[in-house]
């Protein structure tokens, strides 16, 4: 099985902005599945559970796995760290911009 990709956006951001589209259009021109989901961000929603419940439909899906990549800006290496533990999830790899 091949590796799939996920690039999950940050605080108060979107899948659109910042340079998240550029390396979705390179990583499909290279042949790869390319994943950027839409977290809810706003004060009101941005918040772990959120967050975790948009990223369980994709693991409930079979789409995170041991082949799966995940590319992480701003907030999201905290949680991507956090949903993984908690279910205890193995991934091929974790690319981590400017995280805090």
């Amino acid at each position: 099985m091949k590796n799939n990709y996920f690039i999950i956006h940050g605080s108060f951001s979107n899948p659109s902005s910042n340079w998240f589209s550029w390396l979705q259009s390179y990583l499909v021109d290279e042949g790869k599945e390319v994943y950027l989901p839409d977290f809810p961000t706003g004060v009101k929603y941005q918040n772990y559970d959120n967050w975790s419940k948009l990223l369980k439909v994709y693991l409930d899906l079979r789409l995170i796995n041991e082949n799966t990549v995940i590319i992480g800006h701003s907030i999201a290496p905290v949680f991507i760290c956090k949903f993984l533990i908690e279910n205890k999830i193995k991934v091929n790899k974790l690319i981590f911009v400017s995280g805090f």
